[in-house]
This record gives structure tokens, C-alpha cells and sequence, in this order.
């Protein structure tokens, strides 16, 4: 297993902390990352920098123990708030803010493209043909089939007691609303009339359907198909689409 190591970078003053397995790899890619992304802290200091100092703080036995040692070290140095670290560490994006302003991101992108060495660049008809069989080729070697006998439930059927409970799980989520949120306004814009005609023959005229059978515990499949003459009634109601 790969040790961890938490390294500390001065620029000009400024500390920015970071985890690696490997100083010297991770060194050149900063090195080679930094005129690609000049809008993060760090980057934006490499790139004009007048003294920068690298030096390992911290070999721990496991990468997830250096993990968890990044954090430590960037509160003590407070190099997420005075430093060149955007994050509180941990290796991802924990502590960062996403920026408010749709503005700012919209800019952000802009020059992430600008700095983009590719930008713009369009690929020939045989680089892309390569590119396409590689990934399909990738595709299919990882590719896992579950289909047929390497199905788990291959030639098994669930039980009368798991159909019981799945149902009763599934009529629950139905009730509470969180089985299915659609946009109201769009359902209301979209949903046709019906005329209803309930067992003891009182009339009513609905709009959506498929809330109305749910509230009264009707099959809306089966109410489609007495509105089409397939079907006499569905629980002694019958419905016609107007």
C-alpha cells in the first residue's frame, strides 16, 4: 500500500498545503497545471511567482490517513482563509463555497475555455473514428451482462410475502406524495377532462386523472381502458374522456 505525504508549498509568503504518494510527480503537475487554470489560488500564485519553496511536512501509512492529516495541517497553517488553499482539505471539495454570482460563473467558464489549449481545435474524421472504436471497445470489455442466466433472479420468482410488502411500501410513497413530485402547473396545463360516475351513479367532472384514482384507491390503467369501451366498469365506476 501507497504511503501518503503532506506537503507544504510557499509561494512568495503565501502556504498552500496538499497530499501526494509521490512529491516529484506531483510537483510537475502543478508546474504543468498552472497556466491551464489561472483562476484558482494557487495557480493564479504559481504562475507569477518570485520564490517558491516545497517541502514534505508529514509521510503518513495510508493516502486516506493523509486525508484526514491535509485537514489538520491546513487549520494549523490557516491556509484556507490567509493561504492559497480553497478548500479545508480532505481531498475534494470540502469547506468550498460555490460562487453566488451566475455572472462570476459564466466568466469563470468563458476563460476556462479561453485557457484551453484545445480550444477550438476540431478533430479529423480518422482521429475520431479512433477515439470512438477505443471507447467502444473499453465499453464492451468492462462491459458486465446481466441478461439471461447471468441475471441473479434467473429462473426465481419473489415471494407472495416481498410482492405483499413491496406493494404496501409503494402505495405508502404514493400517499405521501414523494413517489412521484411532478410540477403542478405543468399537470394542471396538460391534464384532460373526464366525466366520473361512481357506484351510486353521481356524476363529477375531474381534471388529472391519474390524482384522481390515486385518492380513490383506483387503477388508472384500468380506468383508461373503460373510458375506450375496452372495459364495462372498474370497481362499479365507469369514466368518459370529454
Amino acid at each position: 500500500m501507497e504511503k501518503g505525504i503532506v506537503y507544504k508549498c510557499v509561494v512568495d509568503g503565501l502556504i498552500y498545503i496538499g497530499i501526494t504518494t509521490n512529491l516529484d510527480k506531483r510537483i510537475k503537475e502543478h508546474l504543468r497545471n498552472a497556466p491551464k487554470y489561472p483562476n484558482r489560488k494557487f495557480y493564479s500564485a504559481l504562475n507569477g511567482a518570485n520564490t517558491v519553496e516545497w517541502e514534505t511536512i508529514e509521510t503518513c501509512n495510508t493516502f486516506n490517513e493523509a486525508c484526514h492529516r491535509e485537514k489538520y495541517w491546513i487549520d494549523i497553517f490557516n491556509s484556507n482563509a490567509s493561504g492559497l488553499n480553497m478548500t479545508k482539505g480532505g481531498q475534494g471539495t470540502f469547506g468550498s463555497k460555490r460562487p453566488k454570482s451566475k455572472k462570476w460563473r459564466k466568466l469563470h467558464a468563458k476563460r476556462m475555455i479561453e485557457n484551453n489549449p484545445r480550444s477550438g481545435i476540431k478533430l479529423d474524421d480518422g482521429t475520431r473514428h479512433k477515439i470512438s472504436k477505443s471507447v467502444k471497445l473499453a465499453y464492451n470489455e468492462n462491459r458486465i451482462n446481466v441478461s439471461g442466466k447471468n441475471n441473479g433472479m434467473y429462473g426465481k420468482q419473489h415471494t407472495d410475502e416481498w410482492k405483499s410488502n413491496h406493494s404496501l411500501k409503494i402505495k405508502k410513497l404514493h400517499e405521501s406524495g414523494r413517489y412521484r413530485k411532478a410540477n403542478t402547473k405543468t399537470v394542471e396545463k396538460n391534464s384532460k377532462l373526464w366525466e366520473i360516475t361512481d357506484p351510486n351513479g353521481e356524476q363529477v367532472i375531474i381534471k388529472n386523472l391519474s390524482e384522481f384514482c390515486r385518492r380513490n384507491k383506483l387503477s388508472q390503467s384500468s380506468m383508461i381502458l373503460v373510458s375506450q369501451g375496452k372495459q364495462k366498469s372498474h370497481k362499479n365506476w365507469t369514466v368518459k374522456k370529454l
